[in-house]
């Protein structure tokens, strides 16, 4: 009995949806009763039978207490989240795009309206919004929000094949996932395709878990203003990359300020400001700094006043990470935004920490980095060289007060970019962005799209089990 309850369990959120997984799942509930019935038929002690079988008669009145999501409304379109995954990301992600939203869809013969309420911690869902924590037994569309992994093994573990090839799957994210997601063989009926699977960078998800809010972006840049730190290095992964332009940085300043002394009359020079490291990557090479051992305020103002290229590393308390690096890049002309990779369309909180500051960017990474911010409001790597032409170049336009207030106030996107990329977040001007319309009607389509569950010889396999 107990597992066949158990089967019935797996069934229960795609049953409130499809008539014919209901009718197996009201069959799994009729042999498991039989199977009671009998079993209780031959105890002795009928007490002593109730509390063996305590648990599987609590699943079975959970069971017979109706399907989950059931709206009187028929145009109510139920959204939910874990309230447990990361800094609360995903309920401020699913409030701002469906909460207390009413959408007119088109439909065969008259638009539709629809509805859209959101709860937290509903497995039985229409739409589950997701990172880390992915609904049990789902069957609605599973909207997955990426960060930066993708549909990684070390993220979905040993279903992220399954997800990939979900059909009712909303990917947001690396443009390169959303390739494989495109490009996945034996994909179920009315599996993921372009339209359902969006290049949407971590870049612009990662205000779900900022103070900042994404209508900073289209505000005019104010002037830099006296920013005593010329370059700022913050990362948690000492990737090879970062550590060798760190030291590149390091050195090419030495080296400029001697030759400013040597030609300098009197030696009276212009202090170009420290190149620091904010966190324990510092230009030595390993795998990991220390997570969440960024710079405090008070110690980056310390070393700045110091100008010794040193600093000691403290906890500085904000919202998030992201939140702690732009407060410390606040203190510097420039700031270095490295990805962990080169990949296609990868592009996260970074470069976004840096522009928040007001500092400059020096990014490195894809190129489609230009697609979503202004080429003039950044140092871009891959246009030079190498990293020495880079460093000197930093130095360069530090030094040229003008250029360096142009890029510094330079607007940061592109047009278009900031409803393409952005919108999904309310601002005081715009309350319904063309971005998070587009995933609603998108999460709607599927949503409402013909059975694609696709499962095999479940419906043979669970009709030998209860009749063996």
């Amino acid at each position: 009995s107990g597992g066949l309850i158990a089967l019935a369990t797996g069934l229960r959120c795609m049953a409130g949806r499809h008539s014919r997984v209901k009718r197996v799942m009201m069959t799994l509930l009729d042999a498991a009763q039989r199977h009671l019935q009998n079993w209780e038929a031959v105890q002795q002690d009928p007490l002593q039978a109730l509390l063996h079988n305590w648990p599987v008669y609590d699943m079975l009145a959970d069971l017979e207490g109706g399907f989950p999501h059931s709206p009187d409304d028929s145009t109510a379109v139920l959204v939910s989240f874990s309230d447990h995954e990361h800094h609360g990301w995903a309920k401020r992600f699913a409030m701002e795009v469906f909460a207390n939203r009413t959408d007119w869809i088109a439909g065969d013969s008259e638009p539709r309206k629809v509805v859209w309420e959101v709860k937290a911690n509903v497995n039985c869902a229409d739409v589950y919004v997701f990172r880390a924590i992915s609904p049990f037994n789902f069957g609605g569309v599973a909207v997955f929000v990426d960060g930066e992994n993708g549909l990684s093994p070390e993220i979905a573990g040993e279903y992220h094949h399954m997800l990939r090839a979900y059909p009712k799957l909303l990917y947001l994210g690396t443009r390169a996932e959303s390739r494989v997601i495109q490009d996945t063989e034996n994909q179920w009926p009315g599996t993921a395709s372009e339209s359902n699977s969006v290049w949407l960078p971590y870049v612009s998800t990662s205000f779900a878990q900022r103070n900042s809010t994404v209508d900073e972006l289209l505000r005019l840049r104010s002037h830099p203003g006296s920013r005593p730190g010329l370059v700022a290095y913050m990362a948690y992964n000492c990737k090879h990359h970062r550590e060798a332009f760190f030291r590149e940085m390091v050195l090419a300043r030495e080296k400029r300020e001697r030759a400013m002394v040597d030609t300098s009359p009197g030696g009276s020079i212009t202090i170009l400001g420290p190149v620091l490291p904010l966190s324990a990557c510092r230009g030595q090479g390993g795998e990991h700094g220390q997570f969440g051992g960024e710079a405090g305020a008070e110690a980056v103002a310390e070393a700045l006043a110091n100008a010794d290229g040193s600093i000691s590393v403290s906890r500085y308390e904000t919202a998030s990470f992201m939140d702690s690096a732009t407060e410390a890049f606040r203190s510097f002309k420039f700031a270095m935004a490295f990805e962990n990779t080169d990949t296609k369309g990868y592009i996260t909180e970074k470069i976004m920490n840096v522009f928040l500051a007001g500092a400059v960017p020096i990014y490195w990474g894809t190129e489609d980095v230009k697609e979503v911010f202004n080429p003039e409001s950044f140092v871009f790597a891959g246009d030079f060289q190498d990293f020495s032409a880079l460093a000197e170049y930093v130095i360069d336009l530090s030094l040229d007060k003008r250029r360096y207030e142009e890029i510094a106030t330079a607007p940061i996107l592109n047009p278009g970019s900031f409803d393409r990329f952005f919108s999904w977040q309310r601002t005081p001007d715009v309350d319904d962005g063309w971005l998070a319309r587009s995933i609603r009607h998108t999460a709607y389509e599927l949503h409402t799209a013909a059975d694609g569950m696709h499962l095999g010889n479940i419906w043979s396999d669970i009709w030998d089990v209860i009749h063996h």
